[in-house]
């Protein structure tokens, strides 16, 4: 089950709590697992590996520089080939990852997401998809190694669209990087007690099988949809 994967997870330190409430969900895939903070703010954990590097910075050009020493610090210290990214507030449902991300290992799989939102629609350059990488994303050594060489000739920020995830969807285009969104994934405020979201989202698991969430902060918000998976898989043995 996920050979030579390993799990890597990104953080603060003030949101590491939900690291560690979300951990079995990253700890039942059976993979190492590598948790990934600013070395301005430190996410100190017991048990798994743990990587600083960076500033922090939930936007702008600190954001994107750390991304890529992060990045960096994968391949250049681990030796796992094929490489499921979370943020701290991502989730995969599935012990097992589906089969079709090592079917494709060297695509850049994200939960993507299209944007809509008027005053964000200039900072997207001629021939650009108006789309969005949001996590979790699973890629390949190759894929990151392509993504870093890329980005070594487009270092400055984007100032409308300052954005890990618009960032990743400009390094793949400008790089000739293979992408496709996540089947079964889901981003959508499923932690802000929405209950138009939370719903939909809970139909969508307990339904149709999601299991890529985005963005789940912690057990409390976790639960519900644990319970909805576990429905799912009960109902479609």
């Amino acid at each position: 089950m996920n050979p030579d994967t390993r799990v890597a997870v990104c953080c603060y330190a003030d949101d590491a709590v939900y690291v560690v409430e979300n951990m079995p969900l990253y700890q039942h895939h059976g993979c190492p697992i590598t948790v990934l903070s600013p070395a301005d703010s430190p996410a100190l954990l017991p048990v798994v590996d743990c990587r600083m590097g960076g500033k922090r910075a939930y936007i702008g050009q600190d954001c994107l520089d750390r991304m890529r020493i992060h990045l960096r610090i994968l391949i250049a210290e681990h030796t796992e080939n094929h490489f499921l990214i979370h943020d701290s507030d991502s989730v995969c449902l599935s012990p097992k990852l589906p089969d079709f991300l090592y079917d494709e290992p060297d695509t850049l799989w994200s939960n993507l997401v299209h944007n809509g939102i008027p005053e964000q629609q200039p900072g997207f350059p001629p021939g650009m998809p108006h789309i969005a990488f949001q996590p979790p994303w699973f890629m390949s050594r190759k894929t990151i190694k392509a993504l870093l060489d890329v980005s070594e000739g487009c270092t400055v920020v984007n100032p409308i669209l300052p954005f890990i995830d618009y960032w990743m969807v400009e390094m793949a285009i400008k790089g000739g990087i293979p992408w496709k969104p996540l089947p079964l994934a889901m981003s959508a405020p499923l932690s802000h007690d929405i209950w138009q979201a939370n719903a939909e989202g809970l139909r969508q698991v307990r339904d149709n099988g999601f299991i890529f969430l985005h963005s789940i902060k912690g057990s409390r918000h976790a639960k519900p949809f644990v319970e909805a998976r576990a429905q799912y898989v009960k109902d479609h043995p």
